[in-house]
């Protein structure tokens, strides 16, 4: 999952149509089949999210097994309008095996 908020500045509404990177294959919206096209709206002027309760849901495709926590992943994202810009996003672990692994250091005294 790659959780983002991307913020319009601008005086038109934009489109986020691509998101691609070296460490995955392809990236979906909603678990659409990967070569359905990516479209989501950024309003001109708003602020949104994906990833999120209600939100889209961004996953990345066929990614890299060998990525570790807290590395980061280069991620260009390409919109409609102001074209592509490239991030760095950091690996982190999902929530719920992090919760897990404090439940279970909890168990064992060592938290």
């Amino acid at each position: 999952r790659l959780n983002l908020v991307i913020v319009n500045q601008g005086r038109e509404d934009d489109y986020l149509v691509d998101v691609s990177g070296g460490a995955f294959e392809a990236a979906v919206v909603d678990d659409a089949e990967p070569r359905t096209p990516l479209r989501i709206a950024i309003p001109a002027g708003e602020t949104v999210y994906t990833g999120g309760s209600g939100d889209a849901d961004l996953s990345l495709v066929g990614m890299d097994e060998s990525l570790l926590v807290s590395e980061t992943v280069s991620v260009t994202l390409t919109f409609q309008q102001a074209g592509a810009v490239t991030v760095d996003a950091v690996v982190s672990a999902p929530l719920r095996l992090t919760l897990d692994r404090y439940l279970r250091e909890i168990e064992e005294g060592d938290a």
